[in-house]
Order: C-alpha cells, then structure tokens, then sequence
C-alpha cells in the first residue's frame, strides 16, 4: 500500500468504509516499523502471542467478510491458524491489499446489503445464524481490530518498539483525549 492508497480513506462515501480502511493503512504502517524478528517474536505480557499473529486475526475477520457471498454466510470462527501471514510480513501486507481493494470497490447501496453470519456461541461448537448487513459487519471487525490493535501495542511496546501514540486507541479514547486536552 502506498500513500495514494492511503490518502483514498477519506474519500470514500461511507463512513464505515473509510474507517476499515483507516485501520488497514495502520496495520500496514505496522508493517513498515517492525523488523521480521520483532513481528514473530512471542511475548510473554500476552500469554506468548506474536504481533503477526494478531495482525493475521484482524485480517481474518475482513477476509471473511470480503470473500463472503450471498448463498453463504459470514464465518468469522472457521479461520486458519498460521499460516504466512502469521510469520511473513510481505504476505500480511500483499492480504491487506487485498482487502482494501474491496473495501474501495464497494459502492455506497452496497454496505447496507443483508448478510447472513454465523457465529460459534459456545466452546462446545455449537453455532448461531443471524442477519446483518455490510456495513456493520465492516463496522464490528473494525472495532474487533482496534482491539486486536491494542494487543500488538502492548507487545511493540514490551519490545522497545515504537509505534505511533494512536495505533491501537479507539476512535472515542482518542476523540475524549483530544476533548479534554481543550
């Protein structure tokens, strides 16, 4: 991802789209400060996880939803572990790409299209069908990638790695930060 794809978040017309797309261009910044050893290495302060791993299930949660179809549901809980994107931060990044070509393909009727998920609901794989639509579906695995986002910060910064103050806050956190600095 380059800074033209980067400058096309605000220009999309949905809020909710540009705001994924707002998270993708922060993972692939990640990308750009952490070397192929930091982005495997386990961290003990998050039970052993690596940033490539939580990296890798954000981007699980949008491939679900961009490899979707209407005869289908979305499936966030049937994913693949490992994997490239877990250890090589060119495969993350080429994912990413992806993803963010269809997010910018999608048209403005388009997120509020009905889709179906389905969700596993207890450890025992027992599983639960809703409706949705796109919009939210992108608005949830945004959320969940903040979150996720969070985790990876945390682990940088156990490995003296410097990361921008705003990557893994929420847009409200840094929102009520910025209001009460005024």
């Amino acid at each position: 991802m380059n800074a033209a794809d980067a400058g096309r978040t605000s220009e999309c017309a949905h809020p909710i789209a540009a705001s994924a797309l707002a998270i993708l261009v922060q993972c692939d910044e990640l990308l750009n400060r952490v070397d192929d050893h930091a982005y495997v290495q386990p961290c003990n302060l998050m039970g052993g996880s690596t940033i490539g791993q939580h990296l890798r299930h954000t981007l699980d949660h949008y491939t679900a939803i961009s490899g979707a179809n209407a005869a289908e549901p979305i499936d966030y809980d049937h994913r693949v572990r490992g994997g490239d994107i877990e250890t090589n931060r060119a495969a993350a990044r080429a994912c990413i790409e992806t993803i963010v070509k269809f997010i910018q393909s999608l048209e403005l009727e388009e997120m509020e299209n009905d889709v179906s998920i389905c969700i596993m609901v207890s450890s025992d794989g027992k599983l639960a069908d809703a409706r949705s639509s796109l919009a939210r579906e992108l608005a949830f695995a945004t959320h969940h990638a903040v979150h996720h986002n969070a985790m990876i910060a945390s682990i940088a910064r156990a490995a003296n790695l410097n990361l921008s103050a705003e990557f893994g806050k929420a847009p409200s956190t840094i929102n009520y930060e910025s209001a009460c600095k005024n």
